[in-house]
């Protein structure tokens, strides 16, 4: 797994600050994961997935059951999704279903490519809620690139029977992607293969992933604001005469309010403390 705790934190904490209003990030918005394996398994490169911030405000006032506690379970949702499809609507992108529902509704997220100064970085455009999934066509023209065989059929429904059907029929191939070819990039070559958990875990043990955290210099100013906060205030809480129940009940205080704390508050705060 690409997930790396650190990198998680930050992202969580980023959420958290957006639905508290703080103003989305147009062009450097929080990392979600620094590699995915599934996009760099189908052929899509192995780069990091960036938040398309101005997305989570709007998804939540469009679909109010994307709530920050969602929001926060994407990054383990695009190391393991339900299924892959490529978009029927823009081919250059791909639609995750996520393996858990809300409610009765189905979860989407939305990649895409996106060229940035270092080469080529995952977009993740937008996440919300379907109460309907065109499931049956979207099988049926051959979208479909990757299945958990295991959590797929749940998520199917009704039309869990015809993926088996479509997994061993090799008309329901979609176009390979190589090299950067394939729908929406240029006329595929060959046919590909619906890949499943399976070759996911060969994969895995093949590259052997570790945790990888994000550089210092990508860490986001506020994320390094809060840090140093929490860091000089246990140092000055050990300088007290308080129980140490007291001081762990002082840290937790701090930070059960300063993910939502602006950050001229924060900056303030620091301040206060000795260094």
């Amino acid at each position: 797994m690409a997930i790396n705790a650190d990198v998680q934190a930050r992202y969580e904490a980023r959420i958290d600050e957006l639905f508290a209003g703080e103003e989305p990030r147009f062009h450097s918005g929080v990392t979600v994961l620094v590699r995915a394996d599934v996009l760099d398994m189908l052929g899509y490169g192995d780069q990091p997935v960036i938040l398309a911030e101005a997305k989570v405000r709007k998804s939540y006032d469009n679909h109010p059951e994307m709530t920050a506690e969602i929001w926060k379970k994407i990054p383990q949702w695009l190391e393991s999704p339900a299924m892959v499809f490529v978009s029927d609507t823009n081919p250059d992108r791909l639609v995750f279903i996520a393996p858990e529902k809300i409610g009765d509704n189905t979860v989407r997220l939305i990649i895409a490519e996106e060229l940035d100064n270092q080469g080529n970085r995952h977009l993740l455009l937008n996440a919300y809620s379907s109460e309907k999934s065109p499931f049956g066509r979207w099988l049926e023209d051959r979208l479909l690139l990757y299945a958990d065989t295991k959590e797929a059929p749940r998520i199917l429904g009704k039309y869990a029977r015809r993926l088996r059907h479509v997994l061993e029929d090799p008309a329901f191939r979609p176009d390979a992607r190589i090299n950067g070819t394939g729908r929406g990039k240029q006329k595929a070559l060959e046919l590909g293969t619906i890949l499943t958990e399976k070759k996911l875990e060969g994969y895995r043990k093949r590259t052997q992933r570790v945790e990888v955290s994000l550089p210092q210099q990508e860490q986001d100013p506020r994320t390094e604001k809060i840090q140093l906060a929490k860091s000089l205030h246990g140092r000055y809480l050990d300088t007290t005469r308080l129980t140490a129940e007291r001081k762990e009940a002082e840290k937790k205080r701090l930070d059960a309010v300063i993910k939502t704390t602006p950050l001229e508050q924060i900056e303030r705060f620091i301040g206060m403390l000795p260094n």
